[in-house]
């Protein structure tokens, strides 16, 4: 009985602990908005890959706090896309590709997140400190972090708090189960500046050991609470003639095809789907010749420029590609955009003219594996999808794939 006493009596000095410094957190991040209704700032993420590789790439976020309709925009700056996540609808603007797309819940919330980009959606989870101002229609417990240490320090004679987290577990696709079931931990280190009472940084980085999860560092600048009302109506004002001839989406015609799966047939309408290359030429499926790798792209997706940077890389380092030598086609098309010239930009990034193509509109015709970019889809010559993934790793399973459908055919 005592020591249950003093388990129960330690127990509580750790929650008591943990509540007083989450209180503290929640204290200083209210501070910094105060009566504002508005927080606007930029980010700078820097990711390191698991392979040693790091990139960078921005985005800035527009918070509205109002009671009555609440909202953040994220703005990415490398191809102008805007998103307005509200309550019941999000809002897609992407000037350069001319999409417009209007998105409205459904029944299955997770559908819901990946529409309106899930990691978009929940980039601000590790920003913590300005998403806890937040109502709690968009707030959800996992946007405040399990605080396990609070710290001041001193650097370059600056005052610093540095609260240390343990939170985020998400799930990843296992391909065994079909099912996300593979967890992911982190812990974030958020760096608060005590004279400006204003976030640095935060940096989160992979507790479980996994292949699938990458470290990441959020540096954020240009804090303000300017009124930003003019700025968000000019963007998302769809009656604008700016807008007109846009492609326009609704829940009958949704951007994400939810229909497909593997070892189907093509219908005549996905085979007589135009992509468009670099030289203007067009070609479809049904004039493709033999097997085919489909690479669906969209820009700003790292993941799309590693995968297509490491197709050309080992084509140079063997003088032909191994999959071309297994009469493998590769189409790398962009899903979202038949804006040539932002396509050629990426061809000079990846040094592969030969393999790029416009392919929007494919999404309405072929539904993205895991609704995730890349998506890879192996064609066979009878026009079958026999292989499907969103990682090509060393070709081995698509050649495996490819093997095994070869060896159906001749019995």
């Amino acid at each position: 009985m005592r020591k249950l006493l003093i388990v129960l009596f330690v127990f509580s000095l750790v929650s008591c602990g943990k509540l007083k410094r989450e209180i503290e957190y929640i204290k200083e991040a209210k501070a910094s908005v105060g009566d504002s209704q508005w927080l606007n700032y930029d980010v700078d993420v820097i990711t390191d890959l698991s392979n040693g590789e790091s990139n960078m790439y921005s985005f800035s976020v527009i918070s509205f706090l109002g009671k009555e309709e609440p909202f953040y925009v994220i703005i990415k700056d490398e191809i102008q896309r805007f998103e307005m996540i509200k309550e019941k609808e999000a809002l897609v603007v992407n000037e350069w590709t001319r999409e417009l797309c209007r998105f409205t819940p459904n029944e299955d919330n997770s559908n819901w997140y990946d529409q309106i980009s899930f990691e978009a959606a929940n980039q601000l989870e590790y920003l913590s400190f300005f998403t806890l101002p937040f109502p709690k229609q968009l707030a959800t417990p996992s946007l405040i972090p399990f605080i396990t240490k609070t710290t001041d320090t001193v650097i370059q004679s600056v005052p610093y708090r540095k609260y240390t987290a343990l939170h985020s577990e998400r799930k990843v696709w296992n391909e065994e189960t079909q099912e996300f079931d593979i967890p992911l931990q982190y812990s974030s280190i958020i760096w608060l500046n005590l004279n400006t009472k204003q976030l640095d940084s935060v940096s989160v980085f992979q507790v479980t050991d996994n292949i699938f999860g990458a470290n990441q560092h959020y540096l954020i600048t240009g804090l303000n609470h300017d009124d930003k009302s003019e700025y968000i109506n000019s963007i998302f004002d769809f009656g604008s003639p700016k807008y007109e001839g846009f492609s326009k989406h609704s829940e009958d015609f949704p951007p994400y095809s939810r229909t497909g799966g593997s070892n189907e047939d093509f219908d005549e309408e996905l085979l007589q789907f135009p992509f468009v290359n670099l030289g203007h030429d067009t070609t479809t499926l049904s004039q493709t010749e033999g097997w085919v790798l489909l690479d669906l792209w969209q820009f700003g997706c790292p993941p799309c420029y590693q995968g297509i940077k490491e197709l050309q890389h080992e084509r140079d380092s063997l003088g032909s590609s191994l999959l071309e030598r297994e009469g493998i086609t590769i189409i790398a098309a962009n899903a979202k955009s038949d804006n040539l010239d932002l396509i050629k930009e990426v061809s000079e990034k990846c040094g592969c003219p030969d393999i790029l193509f416009a392919g929007k509109g494919i999404m309405s015709r072929l539904a993205l594996v895991d609704h995730a970019f890349p998506s890879y889809y192996l064609i066979s010559p009878e026009k079958e999808i026999i292989w499907r993934s969103n990682y090509l790793g060393d070709y081995s399973e698509l050649l495996e794939a490819k093997a095994n459908y070869e060896k159906r055919l001749q019995k």
